[in-house]
């Protein structure tokens, strides 16, 4: 054989060039008809290139046609029916627990090696590690299966051909074995031999060489790299718009989502140079798995969902699908009903679940509203479907169906990368069918998992018209010519690369044969030959490396410290990222005067009650955000009883008692039988648990079992230790909405209690299931503001106020009171009189909340917390920005 460079120009009509993959194949398609255009030429032979596999299926295909009645050729085997093939023989050779896919994928690939090298049975069997061992047993039962079915898989395929087609192969005149990287490869060899047998002339060729002309650049590290390279390309660009410009990136995967980010930056700030769409101009060719496309990952949540129960996230992501019949049209409603959802604490729901509180939820909308359908919305029959086993084409069928009921795509109209995932979907769906002989019928978790194993194991790169700029993996990029070439992370630990073995073949094995991953002399060897291609595939050509990588200092590659060694050009691009940007106008932004008081409040009403007094009591700025701007925390969910809902629960079931049981009277009669009480108390909570049961979520039912006994314990505890212990009292008010008119400013509150004691002087109880102290009704602005208001509705009458303390774990008063008021002998420990007096403290109240009042009217916003603590859970630290407001204090 020959090395020969192939010139497209001189390529006859009976010639037939074969390529390691598809692009190269598709870059040679294209090459040849911008060389017939650009040559006057209005027809031409459309140029035979194809991937060596195509060809060999387009043989076996040919040979089929042939081999019929008593002797057909065996039966190919798609990867699918193959991957199941292995499985099914590894499940026998390998314990449970094990990482048996990962198992499945090296012996898939050790098997594709063998058959290329030609191995004989004792170059693989040979139990030189667990992982061979395994491969040669399971590898040995493989091949008994493939020979008594009469099947072959696609490593086996180049074998079958090389002794069946002898005799009727198609002739050609000259066959171009073009940029393959190993041309040592046995089978290749064996297949350029017998085109040769057949009378054509075999050459292996590579891409048009150029006149040297490399450099090298460093630079500080691998991001600086990319950009550059993108810099560098974007001016090639711009020099010359007809040429063709690639970068070269080894690690292009791991890479891809910070070089799309690159992209998006430098085409914002950039719009003369680079459109907003940047992928019209730059092509990252790495492909993605097709599980990791959003329509594909929309479709596998919706698959889990039928199954298995969900996150809120997870079904936020669902109900707002645009995928699915109303995610787009009712888009604000359904994105109200997952805020629902989080303040109502669901923080996992099933499919039946989430159409139940979606009832719950429209229903609450009120009448006028329009009542709309329930989001996934999906027959009964077939949801339950779920629960059987079908075979793999009953449940595509289903599918089908499923997604048409739920309207998939309805609403969606597809771009041009959906529709190719959406198309590259339904091949894999239909694929699937060939697994019909090969699979018992399976359950729904069974289907969804080989579904979703397949999905992640296809690599998938949407179709796009060719770029002007390319960044391509090192295979990628072999073999082609360009009309400039930068390849980034020339550092001496890639090139050349520490080898690595398929360690399911002997390493014994791989020296002898000189196999990939035999040691480092191949590797150098590899290295070599990759890096003299791309020196000479384009006119100007650039290496560049990272001289850092964290502390870690990177040297650049020996088999490149021959090329001269230059700096980076000047550009007159905008290289800085968005975030650099923003910190480049932050100088300005900032330097603005601080304006600490908003627009005057226009109204005398305000809603928030109490609340926003204690807002503008703790911050200003956190009144001002909440209560005027609308500014709210989204409900954090947790698992199980959030102590808001605990604190509710309590409280209605006070009040309960207390409508009942009106007077202390009533209550020491309760006490004295402590059956009754227990009674009494079970039936009081058992009627609040039915309205707890629907605004509470809890999986399993034994968890409000809990909380009923939880909540039991607690508030008989406070009535036999607190309020048994008070002197003579009648409840008057509980739960009563009342007015407060504060400065002008006129409020809503409502009160947990109110008492008239003997003396007829009333006191007011606010119950707490946390824990507060008396401290915070103190001072000019108060932490706990509530009760200091309550005490304004009616301070002539009102001699103390008090926090009731109502925990399975203490049960306690603590409040302020006159010195005069009969409340309770034991509870003086916790309970203060006021230093200055009871009304003295009550003017200083009115006194202090007024201020507080007016500032809030006047708009007073200033960003001044009570204290550190104030901040610690506070969630408007990225609008009032304190941190930063304390490090310029510093």
């Amino acid at each position: 054989m020959t090395l020969t460079t192939l010139d497209l120009q001189r390529i006859g009509a009976n010639d037939l060039i074969l390529t390691p993959n598809r692009r190269l194949s598709a870059w040679l398609q294209r090459d040849c008809n911008e060389l017939m255009l650009g040559s006057g030429k209005r027809a031409w032979n459309s140029l035979k290139a194809m991937p060596v596999d195509s060809w060999l299926l387009e043989q076996y295909d040919a040979l089929a046609l042939i081999h019929t009645g008593d002797n057909p050729l065996p039966r190919l085997l798609s990867p699918q029916q193959s991957r199941l093939i292995w499985q099914k023989h590894l499940a026998r050779n390998m314990e449970e627990g094990t990482d048996r896919e990962g198992m499945v994928q090296l012996c898939i690939q050790a098997r594709s090696l063998a058959c290329r090298w030609q191995l004989r049975n004792e170059d693989w069997n040979q139990g030189e590690t667990e992982e061979n061992r395994v491969f040669a047993c399971t590898h040995e039962a493989y091949l008994a299966e493939l020979q008594a079915q009469n099947w072959v898989d696609a490593a086996g395929l180049a074998a079958l051909l090389l002794r069946e087609s002898h005799n009727h192969l198609k002739s050609y005149d000259r066959v171009f074995l073009h940029g393959f990287n190993d041309l040592s490869e046995p089978q290749l060899l064996s297949i350029g031999k017998l085109f040769e047998r057949h009378g054509a002339s075999v050459h292996f060729s590579g891409a048009a060489t150029h006149p040297l002309n490399a450099h090298t650049i460093g630079l500080p590290d691998h991001q600086l790299q990319f950009k550059q390279a993108l810099l560098w390309a974007i001016n090639q660009y711009h020099n010359n718009p007809q040429g063709l410009f690639a970068i070269v990136i080894p690690n292009l995967q791991q890479q891809r989502s910070h070089l799309e980010k690159l992209c998006h930056d430098l085409a914002h700030a950039n719009p003369g140079s680079l459109p907003a769409a940047w992928q019209n101009a730059i092509n990252i060719t790495a492909g993605r798995p097709l599980s990791s496309y959003p329509i594909i990952s929309h479709l596998q949540l919706l698959l889990r969902a039928m199954h298995n129960a969900l996150l809120l996230n997870e079904w936020a992501v669902l109900i707002k699908s645009p995928f699915v019949k109303g995610g787009i049209r009712q888009f604000e409603l359904r994105d109200s009903f997952v805020c629902w959802l989080r303040s109502n604490n669901r923080p996992q729901l099933s499919w039946l679940q989430v159409q139940q509180q979606w009832h719950a939820f429209n229903s609450g909308r009120g009448e006028n509203q329009e009542q709309s359908e329930a989001p996934l919305s999906l027959a009964d029959a077939s949801l339950s479907q779920v629960r059987f086993k079908k075979s793999v084409s009953q449940w595509l069928q289903w599918l089908q169906q499923t997604l048409k009921q739920l309207g998939w795509l309805s609403e969606f109209t597809l771009d041009s990368e959906t529709y190719q995932v959406n198309q590259r979907l339904q091949e894999t769906l239909q694929s699937m069918v060939e697994l019909e002989g090969f699979l018992d019928n399976l359950s729904f978790s069974d289907f969804t998992q080989e579904l979703f194993t397949q999905l992640k194991n296809t690599t998938f790169q949407p179709q796009t018209d060719t770029a002007p700029i390319q960044i391509m993996g090192v295979l990628e990029a072999a073999s082609l010519n360009f009309d400039g070439l930068w390849v980034c992370e020339c550092e001496s630990q890639q090139w050349p690369q520490a080898a690595t073995s398929n360690p399911a073949l002997p390493r014994q094995t791989l020296r002898k044969y000189n196999m990939p991953g035999s040691g480092p002399d191949r590797e150098l060897q590899y290295a070599k030959s990759i890096l003299e291609g791309f020196r000479r595939c384009a006119p100007q050509v650039v290496f560049s490396w990272g001289q850092f990588q964290g502390d870690s200092q990177l040297l650049l590659s020996p088999l490149l410290e021959d090329l001269p060694a230059t700096n980076a050009q000047a550009t007159s691009l905008n290289a800085q990222s968005r975030e650099q940007r923003l910190y480049e106008h932050r100088s300005a932004v900032l330097s603005v005067a601080a304006d600490e008081v908003g627009v005057p409040l226009s109204e005398t009403h305000s809603k928030g009650g109490s609340g926003l007094i204690k807002a503008q009591s703790l911050c200003p700025f956190k009144a001002y955000a909440e209560y005027r701007l609308g500014i709210k925390q989204e409900d954090d969910l947790q698992d199980g009883v959030k102590a808001s809902d605990r604190g509710t629960l309590v409280h209605r079931v006070l009040e309960a008692f207390w409508e009942q049981v009106e007077n202390y009277s009533a209550l020491q009669h309760l006490l004295s039988n402590e059956l009754r009480l227990s009674e009494f108390l079970h039936e009081l909570i058992e009627k609040e648990l039915i309205r707890f049961k629907q605004d509470v979520f809890l999986q399993p039912e034994a968890l409000y079992a809990l909380e009923r006994e939880r909540t039991f314990n607690a508030v008989s505890q406070w009535l036999l230790s607190a309020e048994s212990s008070r002197s003579n009292f009648v409840v008057d008010k509980l739960e009563k909405r009342q007015k407060i008119s504060l400065a002008g400013l006129e409020l809503s509150l409502t009160a947990d209690r109110i008492d008239v004691l003997e003396d007829g002087s009333r006191i007011i109880i606010d119950y707490k299931t946390g824990l507060k102290t008396t401290s915070s009704l103190l001072g000019e602005r108060p932490e706990e503001p509530q009760l200091p208001l309550y005490a304004l509705l009616d301070p002539t009458n009102t001699t103390g106020i008090y926090f009731g303390i109502v925990r399975p774990d203490k049960a306690e008063w603590h409040g302020l009171q006159s010195t005069t008021t009969a409340f309770s002998a034991s509870a003086l420990r916790t309970v203060k009189n006021p230093e200055e007096g009871w009304e003295e403290q009550v003017s200083a109240w009115k006194l202090s909340l007024e201020a507080i009042a007016i500032e809030y009217q006047q708009g007073v916003a200033r960003v001044a917390p009570l204290s550190d603590s104030v901040c610690q859970f506070c969630h408007l630290g990225p609008v009032c920005r304190i941190k930063e407001h304390n490090h310029d204090d510093e």
